[in-house]
């Protein structure tokens, strides 16, 4: 009998604290290899869609298959969505806002109107407005059924961050078909947006966000001046609808193309006759966001995304090798998935969450992971451990393995809602619990110099195996994870 069997079987407290071999395998070198391979300049940034995306996928899925991972994909590892390619004649394209009796605010795009985050689906919509103003939260009550189908006019509180995050659940929840977020002239004509191609995705994402400018409604209809300062004003979360107005978009393309992108996904069965049917998923975002980004109008136009997220992607195969290994099996099975999309706006794991490879209901877990080769040299942010006992897991784990010289520490930027923005929420929100690792921001977000060579490899190395023995202690243990009520209230919606 091999020593480490032997000693599981005398005392498991004792042998859940020494070091497995299969975590071993988990190297600086590997890391250091795998990122650099990954945000190489070959891959052009892997925006979404790009032939570099499409180089990383194939890489994964041929990892997965050397590790001996089953495939979970649609087509052998492979789960592909639909996303369409577009460029507005912003021309031939606008809105207008209409009361129904002889009032009405035409917008156009450009000088008027600015793409924030996508644009209406359908070409033509006409739909009644309902006012968003006041200090919007994920916990704000609202009659979601008196609300459906409107487009939202949204007036954020001056000062401070607008939720943008609770905003935008909001307008999903109602099936908004747009939020017409109102700016001052400054800001707007402060805001950059990219010029010419909008991608889609076609069953999946946010409803669109749009700039608009304040003076160009309040010089065609006065009154609307003293509503927005009213607005603005407001100390309460409130929603309220305009007697009679509407608004009404035409949106027109000279270009309408549809494509596929991919997701990765495989796994590795459980050895439990019972538990091998529960799940946990892990997961990272493949994709960057190819040369859209700070610095990429200089002579370096290719936005490489080292730290994000070629560290969380090289932290996926990590895993998944470390796992493959006989010496680590666990009684749970575990899926891994390395996804596309998330810059788009978290559109490939909202995909792989509705369409998963087993039911939902399946999956105990999601642990994701998103900036993990920067900032502290022994620490790292786990995000969600106050929403379940899977933060008990964490300190657990913490003091079982002090070798591996990690400290996890606790939500570092509040303010910023990071548990909504990135793949775990979509998880979240059908009810899986989650644990989300990242290092968090730096001078480098989202800039072209987030190159590889920044990447503190043997610090990447001792989380991976920090989060290998999380993963273990939640993949053997006889208990799924269990949510805390208000956090399951607040944040899950079926």
């Amino acid at each position: 009998m091999r020593p480490l069997l032997l000693l599981a079987l005398i005392s498991p407290s004792l042998a859940s604290s020494q070091t497995n071999p299969a975590a071993l395998t988990i190297t600086e070198a590997d890391v250091h290899r795998r990122v650099f391979l990954i945000a190489d300049d070959s891959m052009g940034g892997r925006d979404t869609p790009s032939p570099g995306l499409e180089k990383t996928a194939a890489y994964v899925a041929r990892e997965f298959k050397r590790m001996g991972l089953k495939p979970g994909g649609t087509d052998g590892y492979v789960q592909r969505y639909g996303i369409r390619l577009r460029e507005l004649n912003a021309a031939a394209s606008g809105m207008s806002l209409a009361d129904g009796r002889g009032n009405i605010i035409k917008l156009a795009y450009g000088t008027d109107l600015k793409p924030v985050f996508g644009l209406p689906r359908a070409l033509d919509t006409e739909t009644p407005l309902v006012l968003l103003a006041g200090p919007i939260a994920l916990t704000s009550s609202f009659d979601i059924a008196a609300l459906t189908g409107r487009a939202i006019v949204w007036v954020a509180p001056p000062g401070g961050r607008p939720n943008f995050v609770a905003v935008v659940s909001l307008a999903t929840a109602i099936k908004a078909p747009f939020v017409l977020q109102v700016m001052s002239d400054s800001t707007f004509a402060a805001l950059k947006v990219a010029a010419g191609e909008v991608v889609t995705a076609d069953s999946v994402g946010w409803p669109a966000v749009i700039a608009v400018r304040e003076s160009a409604v309040v010089s065609q209809y006065a009154e609307a001046g003293n509503e927005f300062a009213r607005l603005r004003e407001a100390t309460e979360a409130r929603a309220t609808e305009p007697p009679g107005w509407k608004a009404t978009a035409h949106t027109v393309y000279s270009r309408d193309e549809r494509v596929s992108v991919p997701n990765i996904i495989g796994f590795v069965p459980g050895t439990d006759p019972k538990l091998k049917n529960e799940y946990l998923i892990i997961t990272a975002h493949m994709d960057h966001v190819g040369s859209r980004c700070r610095g990429a109008d200089g002579p370096d136009k290719i936005c490489n995304g080292a730290d994000d997220n070629a560290s969380g992607t090289t932290g996926v195969l990590e895993l998944a090798e470390a796992f493959a290994n006989p010496a680590a099996r666990p009684k749970r099975s575990i899926i891994f998935s390395t996804i596309s999309g998330e810059e788009r706006g978290l559109w490939g794991s909202q995909y792989l969450a509705e369409h998963p490879p087993v039911p939902i209901g399946q999956i105990v877990a999601n642990i994701n992971m998103d900036h993990l080769g920067r900032n502290w040299r022994d620490s790292i942010v786990v995000i969600g451990t106050e929403h379940s006992d899977l933060g008990a897991t964490v300190t657990r784990v913490r003091q079982a393995h002090p070798e591996v010289g990690v400290s996890p520490l606790p939500d570092q930027w509040p303010t910023e809602q990071i548990y909504f923005r990135s793949d775990h929420y979509n998880f979240a929100r059908l009810g899986v619990p989650i644990l989300f690792f990242t290092n968090g921001f730096h001078a480098d977000y989202h800039a072209v110099t987030d190159s590889p060579d920044k990447i503190d490899a043997e610090k990447e190395s001792r989380v991976l195996r920090f989060m290998f023995y999380v993963i273990r202690d939640v993949a053997n243990a006889a208990a799924k994870p269990v949510w805390r009520p208000e956090s399951y209230q607040m944040i899950v919606r079926k």
